[in-house]
Order: C-alpha cells, then sequence, then structure tokens
C-alpha cells in the first residue's frame, strides 16, 4: 500500500522495542482550496545546507527547497555537513542556513553538529528538524542555539512559513 501511494516506511530497532513510522506524499482532494499556494510562490536565493541520514528525506526536503529558488547541498551526518562546510568556505562560497535533523543513528546529530560549526565560527541561522516532536530542541529550540525547527513530516508550506519568518526573500 506504501509503494503503490508513493510512500515509505521507517523501521527503528533497539533492545527495548521497534518504532515504525510511515510516510505518505500529502494530496489536495478536488474542489479543496490549496491552503499552500500563498507560500508556493516564496522565492529566495543562496545556497542553503541539509542534513538528513534518510536519502528519501534529503530528496524531497531538497525538492521543496529548490522550488523555493535555493540551491541545495546535502550531508547525510554532521561529520560529513563539517567536511562539506570546509569545502565551500575554501571556494569562498556563502550558506545562507542550514536544516539539521536531531536524530542521526551511528553518526553526529544536529545538536553536537551545531556544537562544532560555532566553535568552527559559521554564523548563519540553523534550524532544527525532527520526527520526534516531543524533543525539547523542537520546542525551544533557542536554547539550544537554533534559530527555529520544524517537525517532520512536514508541508512545503510549514517550510516556506519558517524560512519567510527567518531570513528576507530574494537576498543573500
Amino acid at each position: 500500500i506504501m509503494e503503490k501511494h508513493d510512500g515509505a516506511i521507517d523501521v527503528r530497532s533497539n533492545s527495548t522495542g521497534s518504532t515504525f513510522r510511515g510516510f505518505l506524499p500529502a494530496v489536495l482532494c478536488p474542489g479543496q482550496e490549496d491552503q499552500e499556494q500563498s507560500f508556493g510562490s516564496v522565492s529566495f536565493s543562496g545556497t542553503i545546507l541539509i542534513m538528513d541520514d534518510e536519502p528519501y528525506i534529503r530528496q524531497i526536503l531538497k525538492g521543496m527547497l529548490e522550488s523555493m529558488n535555493f540551491t541545495v547541498l546535502e550531508a547525510s551526518n554532521g561529520d560529513d555537513l563539517l567536511v562539506r562546510l570546509d569545502e565551500i568556505a575554501r571556494e569562498g562560497r556563502k550558506i545562507r542556513a542550514a536544516i539539521l535533523d536531531l536524530t542521526v543513528p551511528g553518526g553526529m546529530g544536529g545538536v553536537d553538529t551545531l556544537g562544532h560549526m560555532k566553535s568552527l565560527g559559521y554564523d548563519f541561522p540553523v534550524f532544527a528538524s525532527s520526527g520526534y516532536s516531543e524533543d525539547p530542541v523542537i520546542a525551544f529550540p533557542g536554547n539550544y542555539g537554533f534559530t527555529g525547527s520544524i517537525s517532520k513530516p512536514f508541508k512545503s508550506g510549514d517550510l516556506a512559513r519558517l524560512l519567510s519568518c527567518h531570513l528576507s526573500p530574494d537576498s543573500e
């Protein structure tokens, strides 16, 4: 059923049990007003860096951000992101913002990555992203050094609203 609807299932297991998360693309019903329309035309510029351990989430997020006119660079974990930042800095390019997944099994997650970024002097808006909406970082991102946060799964309008609150459109 999930495959037929272009969805996916995420399974995580540990010694205390298993968690199953299902992802299905959002579809408007015929005749339903597009509530995303007011944010669908938001246009930004610049490069945004995304970090998530799930390739399909990076692909979806990249599509959303490219539709807002961002250039998107991807990283699968914190170490990968720090290497990308070093490469970008050596090229003299600027990063407009970053979106970091908080939980990266077997790798450096968002909070630790942000700490390393700040210790290296990077100073641009950084947003926390997580499928665990009860995470205190999502509820209080500023307390952890993040500019803002967004809970997965989210729609492009949610993402546009978050970015519009913290980034000015069409400027670098």
